[in-house]
Order: C-alpha cells, then sequence, then structure tokens
C-alpha cells in the first residue's frame, strides 16, 4: 500500500526556535494567573523542591 502525498507537502521541521513547546503566555502571565488562584510563588517552588526530593529518594532506593 502506498500513501501518496500532496506535490506541495513539505516535511516537517522542528528546529530550536520552534513554537510547537512554547506556551502562548508569557511566563509573567502565568504567575499573575497563579497569584489569583490564590497560589504564590514561594509554595509552588517548596513543593516542587519536596516534589524533586522525593522522586531523587524513590529512584535511589530503586537503584539499592
Amino acid at each position: 500500500m502506498e500513501i501518496s502525498t500532496p506535490s506541495s507537502a513539505k516535511p516537517l521541521s522542528i528546529t530550536p526556535s520552534s513554537r510547537v513547546l512554547k506556551s502562548p503566555l508569557s511566563d509573567e502571565q502565568i504567575w499573575k494567573r497563579l497569584r489569583e488562584a490564590g497560589f504564590d510563588e514561594e509554595s509552588i517552588k517548596h513543593k516542587d523542591k519536596a516534589a524533586l526530593v522525593a522522586y531523587i529518594a524513590k529512584l535511589e532506593a530503586e537503584v539499592r
């Protein structure tokens, strides 16, 4: 079975400058929305650090 493509089709090109994985919101807009929802930057950073430490501990336990 052969799959035909239009002659005008171009191959997908993903480069570091492509916006495929970038959020349409700026960091400031994201933090503004989080603050409006009742979150503060310090508590989020603290939770991120705690989650990272727990994940590392889990990985270390699996290695032993």
